[in-house]
C-alpha cells in the first residue's frame, strides 16, 4: 500500500528523490512532508498505490504531534496513545524535547534506521537505503550462519551492515544527546492474568479477544476481501469468523496445491468451503513457476527469507492482482498458541541436558534445532566460521528463552517466537509479497490484542498434554469440522523434496555453477557440491531440496540489494 523514508535534520536531494521514486515503481504516487521538531525538520517522502489520503493520519495529543501511516486502531483518542494502539502502521511522534519512530505493536510493517553523517535515516524497506547518498549497502558476513539456521535473519540487526529494524511494539526515540529503543507493548506484563479462571470463563474470555480482534481488522481493510485457506486450523477459524455475520455474499477464498498426484491439503480445504459456500479458486503452482517467480520476488522482498512459502504467498497475491487488495490470512496463531516446534522445545527443558551436553547453551541449541533449516549442517557449509557463528548465536537466544520476568517456560518460547520469528519472518514474508502488488493483509489472530491475551491464557490451555493451540480449537469447536480441528498441524509442505529429483535440481545445478565465484565467497562449494549430487549416501545431508532452496534464494536476495 505505501513505502517511507524519513531523514532527520537534513533534507533530501533532488537525485534522492528521482531516485526514490523509480525503486517502488508499483507505487505510482509519490508525495513529500516536512514536520519542525526539536533536531531539526523531520523530511519524509512517501509512495503510495493509490492518491487516497487516508493512508496518512496526523493529529496532536497533549504536547506531541503523531504522524501515522497505514490504518492504526485507536479506541479513544484522549487516552494515551501508547496503552492502546492497535492496528497495522509506521509512525513518527514529535515530542518538545526528541522525536520518535514509531513500530506498531505487531510489527506488521518493518521499520528500518540507520544514519548518514550522524543524522537518522529511516525507511520501511531496506532497498529504500539505495536512494540515500553516500550510503552503501554492505552484506554483514557472519550473519550467512544466521540465514542457514533459520531461513531469516531473527532480531534487530539485518543482513546489511548499520541497518536495524525497530522491534515490533517499539519504539525508537531520538533525543538530542542520545537515541534508545523503547518497547511500548510489555507484553510479557499480561502472563498469569487468566490463571484462576474456570475453563468455561476462559472461552468466554478468549471467544470476546477473537471477535474483538477480528473486529480490528474488519476496520483496517476493505469490504470485499479474498481469504487465503492452506486447510489447518488457523486460516479455517478466520474463515469461519467472518461468515458468522450472516452476510449475503459468499466470502471470496483462495488456496494453491502443488500437483493432482502431490500431497495436499485439497479435502480440509474442501470441508470449509463446502460449509460456507465460498467461492473458491485453486491455484497451481509447479516446478516452473517457482523457477519463474524467485528473481521477481526477490526484487521485493528486500530482507533474505528462505521459506519456500514466500514463493506461494507471492503467486497468491500476483494472482488476485487487480481484482482485490485486502487479504485475510490465519498468520499468527503458531507463535502465540503454539505449533509443533514447541513440543522439542518443552522437552527439552523438561528432561535438560543431555549426557555430554552443555547446561549453559542446551536450550538454545535446541531451539537453533528445532527451526529444521540447515543449523546441522553449519560445520560443512561455513567450517571456517561455524564454532564461533554458533556461539554467537547462542549467545544472541540467551536472553529470549531464558527470560526472567517470564515465569513459565511455555510463554518463554511464545514470546520468543512472537519477537523473533513472527517479526523476523512471518510478518516479512507476508506483507512483502502482499504489498508488491499493492495489496493488505490481515489476520485476526494477529494483533496487539490478540498477542496480549494470548499471554494472558494459562500455558496448559496453549498446550493442552502436548495438542497445541487447545483455547483455540476449544472456541471453534461449534464453526470450524472437527476433522480439522482435530487433525495433526502440518503446515503449508511445499513438495521440494520430490521436485528436486528433476526440473529443480537442473535449476539449482545450473545456478550454482554459474555463479561458482559468488557462491564460494560465502559457501564451502564441496557442501554444496553434496547438495546437488544425485548419490544418496548415509552421509547425505537430510532436507537437500529446502537447503538448496535456501542458498539459490539467499544468492538471488545478494544480487539485488547489493546489485553485485
Amino acid at each position: 500500500m505505501f513505502s517511507v523514508v524519513c531523514k532527520l535534520g537534513v533534507p533530501f536531494s533532488d537525485s534522492e528523490k528521482n531516485q526514490y521514486k523509480s525503486l517502488v515503481p508499483n507505487y505510482k504516487y509519490f508525495d513529500q512532508l516536512s514536520y519542525t521538531t526539536p533536531l531539526g525538520d523531520l523530511n519524509v517522502l512517501i509512495k503510495k498505490c493509490d492518491q487516497s489520503s487516508g493512508l496518512v493520519k496526523e493529529f496532536d495529543l497533549a504536547a506531541s504531534k503523531f504522524i501515522l501511516f497505514g490504518t492504526p486502531f485507536i479506541p479513544e483518542l484522549k487516552k494515551d496513545f501508547y496503552s492502546q494502539v492497535d492496528g497495522f502502521f509506521v509512525g513518527i511522534e514529535i515530542t518538545e524535547k526528541s522525536v520518535r519512530f514509531i513500530r506498531d505493536p505487531i510489527g506488521s510493517r518493518a521499520f528500518y534506521h540507520s544514519q548518514i553523517s550522524n543524522k537518522p535515516v529511516l525507511a520501511t524497506e531496506i532497498k529504500s537505503f539505495k536512494c540515500i547518498e553516500g550510503f552503501d549497502l554492505v552484506p554483514r558476513g557472519e550473519a550467512i550462519a544466521e540465514y542457514l539456521s533459520f531461513s531469516f535473519i531473527p532480531g534487530e540487526k539485518t543482513f546489511i551492515k548499520d541497518i536495524n529494524e525497530i522491534s515490533l511494539g517499539s519504539y525508537l526515540e531520538c533525543g538530542i544527546q542520545s537515541t534508545k529503543q523503547v518497547d511500548y507493548c510489555r507484553y510479557h506484563e499480561n502472563e498469569g492474568q487468566w490463571d484462576n479462571l474456570g475453563i468455561d470463563e476462559l472461552k468466554g474470555k478468549f471467544s470476546r479477544t477473537l471477535k474483538e480482534s477480528k473486529e480490528i481488522c474488519d476496520k483496517s481493510v476493505g469490504s470485499e476481501s479474498v481469504y487465503f485457506l492452506s486447510g489447518g486450523l488457523d486460516s479455517s477459524a478466520v474463515l469461519a469468523m467472518a461468515c458468522q455475520s450472516g452476510a449475503a455474499v459468499p466470502k471470496e477464498t483462495l488456496s494453491v496445491h502443488f500437483g493432482e498426484d502431490l500431497p495436499n491439503e485439497n479435502e480440509y480445504i474442501d470441508l470449509m468451503v463446502d460449509r460456507y459456500k465460498t467461492k473458491h479458486e485453486y491455484l497451481e503452482v509447479t516446478p516452473k513457476k517457482f523457477i519463474g517467480s524467485i528473481e521477481e520476488i526477490f526484487a521485493h522482498v528486500d530482507d533474505p527469507i528462505g521459506d519456500p512459502v514466500v514463493v506461494p504467498n507471492f503467486l497468491m497475491n500476483q494472482h488476485i492482482s487487480g481484482k482485490r487488495n485486502f487479504v485475510f490470512t490465519g498468520e499468527g496463531g503458531d507463535p502465540c498458541l503454539g505449533g509443533p516446534k514447541n513440543k522439542a522445545m518443552l522437552m527439552a527443558n523438561f528432561y535438560g541436558p543431555g549426557f555430554g551436553d552443555d547446561s549453559r547453551d542446551y536450550l538454545e541449541l535446541s531451539y537453533l534445532n528445532s527451526f529444521k533449516r540447515g543449523f546441522d549442517d553449519l560445520h560443512l557449509s561455513i567450517p571456517d566460521i561455524s564454532t564461533d557463528s554458533i556461539n554467537r548465536m547462542v549467545e544472541f537466544l540467551c536472553p529470549y528463552l531464558r527470560e526472567e520476568r517470564l515465569k513459565h517456560f511455555t510463554n518463554r518460547i511464545m514470546l520468543s517466537n512472537i519477537k523473533l520469528k513472527a517479526t523476523s519472518l512471518i510478518m516479512p514474508k507476508v506483507q512483502k509479497t502482499t504489498m508488491a502488488f499493492g495489496n493488505m493483509s490481515v489476520s485476526p489472530l494477529y494483533t496487539r490484542r490478540f498477542i496480549e491475551d494470548s499471554m494472558k491464557v494459562p500455558p496448559n490451555y496453549k498446550l493442552m498434554n502436548g495438542d497445541e493451540k487447545y483455547i483455540l480449537k476449544l472456541c471453534m469447536s461449534d464453526i470450524v469440522p472437527a476433522e480439522i480441528i482435530n487433525r495433526p498441524k502440518s503446515g503449508m509442505r511445499v513438495p521440494l523434496r520430490i521436485w528436486s529429483s528433476a526440473e529443480l535440481l537442473r535449476f539449482y545445478k545450473d545456478y550454482l555453477y554459474s555463479n561458482k565465484t559468488l557462491v564460494k565467497q560465502w559457501i564451502n562449494f564441496d557442501y554444496v557440491k553434496r547438495l546437488i549430487s544425485k548419490k544418496r549416501g548415509e552421509d547425505q545431508p537430510s532436507r537437500v531440496g529446502l537447503k538448496l532452496w535456501m542458498i539459490i534464494s539467499f544468492f538471488h536476495y545478494l544480487k539485488n540489494i547489493t546489485n553485485k
